[in-house]
């Protein structure tokens, strides 16, 4: 009996012992091919395009001095009979 207990004591312990590793593990982050993208680059590189789109919109996009626009009210004098 003490072999078939010692077994199942061994079994447990193998399974404690892997769901310990991948609850560990399932903290960590994922670790790619693309790790060793540099962020700061990219970011750097889009603010550059982005000023750059913005510059053509400006340049695109005149300003206009709006039409002024004046009513007047006419009063109808009636005539008196």
């Amino acid at each position: 009996m003490s072999s078939i207990r010692q077994e199942q004591a061994a079994m447990h312990k193998k399974l404690l012992k892997e769901e310990e590793e991948r609850r560990i593990n399932g903290n960590q982050p994922i670790i790619n091919e693309h790790a060793n993208i540099d962020i700061e680059k990219i970011a750097k590189q889009a603010d550059k395009e982005a000023n750059e789109v913005l510059a053509e919109v400006i340049k695109a996009v005149k300003p206009t001095k709006p039409k002024v626009v004046v009513k007047t009210k006419t009063k109808v004098a009636k005539k008196k009979k």
